[in-house]
C-alpha cells in the first residue's frame, strides 16, 4: 500500500512540474548521453559562452537522475547531437 502512495505522490509532483513548464529550454541534458570526450569539449565550449551554462551543467552533473520531459524522439546520433542546439 505504501508503494502506491509514494508512486502517486511522485506522479503528482511530476505532473505539477510538467504543467508549470511552459517555456522550452535549451535541451542541454541530452549532452550527458554523449561519449566523454565529446561531452568534455562541448561542456567547456558552453561554459566559455556564458557562466550560467556552467551552473546549469553542474546541476545536471550533480543530479541523482535526470528526467526529460521533451517531446522529441531522436532516432540517430546526428539528431541526438543536433537536438540541443535546435531552436523551434
Amino acid at each position: 500500500m505504501q508503494n502506491h502512495i509514494v508512486f502517486f505522490s511522485v506522479h503528482r509532483q511530476l505532473a505539477f512540474i510538467k504543467d508549470r513548464s511552459v517555456t522550452r529550454g535549451q535541451g542541454i541534458g541530452i549532452l550527458t548521453a554523449d561519449d566523454r570526450s565529446s561531452y568534455a569539449k562541448i561542456y567547456h565550449h558552453l561554459c566559455s559562452l556564458d557562466p550560467a551554462n556552467e551552473e546549469h551543467l553542474e546541476t545536471i552533473n550533480s543530479s541523482v537522475m535526470v528526467l526529460s520531459l521533451d517531446s522529441e524522439n531522436p532516432t540517430n546520433l546526428t539528431e541526438i547531437h543536433l537536438e540541443p542546439v535546435t531552436i523551434t
